[in-house]
This record gives structure tokens, C-alpha cells and sequence, in this order.
């Protein structure tokens, strides 16, 4: 049985397809890419899976349970997170703390929230700054940091939503980490992922 199923996934805003009936299987320590150009919608079915908009027609299956228009927060806790294009963390909090709010708030174990972020944080090489603000980052330590926040909550499928961002001179030394994790000898855990990208 697959980890993750989208079936028939379709997305209309008026009479704006956004997603045409995508159907896709992701099983256990499988990594995934999805590839399009701007506009693809490829952002709007990471949404779809992960709860933040409902699809107009199909359904989403994790973990045999049909999770179709179930809250953020619910599909989170689940084990089912993605990260953000545009990363925005907590600006008064220092990298462990903003790491420590995915583990304690996102995380489906409640011990030790703490121990997981410094982890996390240790996986994408940030733990030296653990007690910086977030604004001492450059952009692709900022990427790092927002992959940390959702390792922290000990997933069993990781979306990554343009994790190295749209700068072709610096893409090559920020896609290190997620390459890193998208191999399954390295990751923390079993957790399968699906990355996209143009």
C-alpha cells in the first residue's frame, strides 16, 4: 500500500484549472520529483495534499486514510508537512526555538520537543547558529532552517515546495540539503519525500 496517493486531483479558482486530474503514488523511503514550469501547479497540489486549499474533484490517501479536506494542523500531526517558498520564521525567536515551535506544535510526539529541533537543526548543519536570530541567515541558510522546522516534527512524508529557490548561481550549493535528505540512506527516519522544482 502507497504512503501517500493523490486519485483524480483536480483544482479550479473560477474558471482557472490549477490541477487537471493528477494521480500519483508515493511509498515508504520513496523520493519524488515534480517538474514544471511557473504556473504548473505545482504549489497548488502540494496544497492540496498537506490541506490548505480542497480540491474541487479527487481525493487525497495517507496512510490508507482517506485525509481529503482535513485541517493543516490535523494532516500535520498525521505525519504529512511541507515547506514554504517564501520562508518566514519567528524573527524574536533564535533558530532553536523556531526549530523547537515545529516540534512542539507540529511534532506527533510531545517529549523532548527541544532535543528534536537542536536535531534537526544538527541534520542541516545550522546547530552552531542554534542560538542566532533567524536574521544573521543568508537566503539558502533561511531554506535550511524552514527544513529543519519540518524535520522537527518527525514526518513520515516531506514536501518540498521550491526548496532552492529561483537563484541559478547560488541553486547548486542550496539544493545540497535537500539532495541530502532526499537519500534514504541519510535521512533521520524512514520518511519518504517529494520535491518540486522548475
Amino acid at each position: 500500500m502507497a504512503l501517500l496517493e493523490g486519485q483524480g486531483l483536480t483544482k479550479r479558482f473560477g474558471g482557472v484549472v490549477a490541477v487537471d486530474d493528477v494521480t500519483f503514488s508515493v511509498e515508504r523511503g520513496e523520493s519524488v520529483g515534480l517538474i514544471g514550469p511557473n504556473g504548473a501547479g505545482k504549489t497548488t497540489l502540494f496544497r492540496l495534499l498537506t490541506g490548505i486549499h480542497e480540491p474541487t474533484e479527487g481525493r487525497v490517501v495517507f496512510n490508507g486514510d482517506d485525509i481529503t479536506g482535513m485541517s493543516p494542523h490535523r494532516i500535520c500531526h498525521r505525519g504529512l508537512v511541507k515547506t514554504h517558498q517564501i520562508v518566514r520564521p519567528f524573527e524574536n525567536l533564535t533558530l532553536l526555538e523556531n526549530a523547537t515551535v515545529g516540534a512542539q506544535f507540529g511534532g506527533r510526539d510531545p517529549d523532548d520537543p527541544e532535543e528534536r529541533a537542536y536535531k534537526a537543526l544538527e541534520f542541516v548543519r545550522l546547530a552552531d547558529a542554534a542560538h542566532d536570530p533567524p536574521d544573521t541567515l543568508s537566503v539558502g541558510a533561511l531554506k535550511r532552517l524552514e527544513i529543519a522546522r519540518v524535520l522537527a516534527t518527525d514526518p513520515d512524508v516531506l514536501l518540498f515546495d521550491e526548496v532552492a529557490g529561483d537563484s541559478i548561481r547560488t541553486r547548486p550549493r542550496r539544493l545540497s540539503t535537500s539532495s541530502t535528505i532526499s537519500k534514504r540512506e541519510e535521512r533521520p527516519s524512514s520518511s519518504s519525500t517529494m520535491s518540486c522544482a522548475h
